[in-house]
C-alpha cells in the first residue's frame, strides 16, 4: 500500500540525492558561458565535461541504494528500489537529455535573474575580481628584482 508519507519521503530523498549533480552540471554550463562561449556551445559543453563523473556517481548510488531491496522490511525495500530507479532515471535520462534540451529551448532566458539576485552576483564578482587583482599585484611586486 502506498501511503502519502512514503511518497513524500521518496520525493524528498530523491531530490536531495540528485540535486548535487544538477548543481555540478549547471555550474559547468555557467562557467563556460561566463568564459565567453555562446549559450548553445555552453549547454553542450556542460554535460560533456560532467557526464562521466555524474554517471559513475549515479551508478554507485544505484548499487548502494539497490542493496536496500534485500532487506526484510517492506518499507525499506520499496524505498531502496524507488530511490535507485529515480537516481538512474535522473542520471541517464533527465540530466543528459532533458536538461540540455530545455536549456536550448529557453535560450537567453536561462541566464535571467531577478534584480536582487543580479546585484548580489555583481557584488560577489566585483569582490572576487578585486581580490584577484590584489593577489596578482602582490605576486608581481614580489617577483621584481
Amino acid at each position: 500500500m502506498i501511503l502519502p508519507f512514503k511518497t513524500l519521503v521518496m520525493n524528498l530523498l530523491t531530490l536531495s540525492a540528485t540535486f548535487g549533480a544538477l548543481a555540478f552540471l549547471l555550474a559547468r554550463i555557467k562557467e563556460a558561458r561566463d568564459g565567453g562561449m555562446p549559450s548553445t556551445a555552453a549547454v553542450a559543453h556542460g554535460p560533456e565535461r560532467t557526464g562521466r563523473i555524474v554517471s559513475a556517481a549515479a551508478l554507485l548510488m544505484c548499487v548502494a541504494l539497490g542493496t536496500l531491496t534485500i532487506s526484510k522490511i517492506e518499507y525499506i525495500k520499496e524505498l531502496g528500489f524507488g530511490l535507485a530507479f529515480a537516481v538512474a532515471v535522473d542520471a541517464f535520462l533527465v540530466r543528459p537529455l532533458l536538461v540540455p534540451a530545455l536549456m536550448e529551448l529557453l535560450g537567453r532566458w536561462n541566464w535571467w535573474a531577478p534584480a536582487p539576485g543580479r546585484s548580489a552576483a555583481h557584488r560577489r564578482d566585483t569582490r572576487r575580481d578585486e581580490a584577484r587583482r590584489k593577489i596578482r599585484f602582490t605576486t608581481l611586486r614580489a617577483m621584481e628584482p
